[in-house]
């Protein structure tokens, strides 16, 4: 059985390894760990305007999203974070069953706008795109390396 519940700060261990295995994995091979993954995760748990939702398959913790609500001149959006499944359930639905269940969640707290940062031209893109997602072509997302 599968089911949605709201992440919590019980939840952040479970999430940062499931973190870690999904982001040093293809396509993002990053160089996350444990630790580092969960001051990341945390650092979004206690941010103004958290929500947050955990995947579960038969009480097991299978993936997560986490963002935040901020006041914008429609209303209310939400930044999507970070949202991830485990390695192992990559390719079954579940992710983007926790999308359906994010954004019923949202609907409900009058969130009309969801805004996220992935990577152009692989995976992750498509995936957001399959689920009504667009690549916004007026707005780029830019860097700059401090050293």
């Amino acid at each position: 059985m599968i089911h949605c519940i709201p992440i919590t700060e019980d939840l952040l261990d479970a999430c940062a390894a499931i973190y870690v295995d999904t982001f040093n994995a293809e396509p993002w091979n990053d160089a996350w760990d444990v630790p580092s993954a969960r001051r990341r995760l945390a650092n979004i748990l206690h941010a103004p305007g958290f929500f947050g939702l955990a995947i579960l398959r038969d009480q097991h913790l299978c993936g997560a999203a986490f963002g935040e609500i901020e006041p914008w001149f429609q209303g209310s959006m939400f930044n999507l974070r970070e949202m991830f499944v485990a390695n192992d359930q990559r390719g079954t639905g579940l992710g983007s069953e926790l999308l359906f269940h994010l954004e019923v969640e949202l609907r409900a707290l009058g969130v009309h706008t969801v805004h996220l940062f992935t990577s152009t031209g692989d995976l992750t893109e498509r995936f957001y795109q399959r689920n009504g997602y667009r690549t916004e072509t007026d707005m780029r997302m830019l860097i700059k390396t401090l050293s």
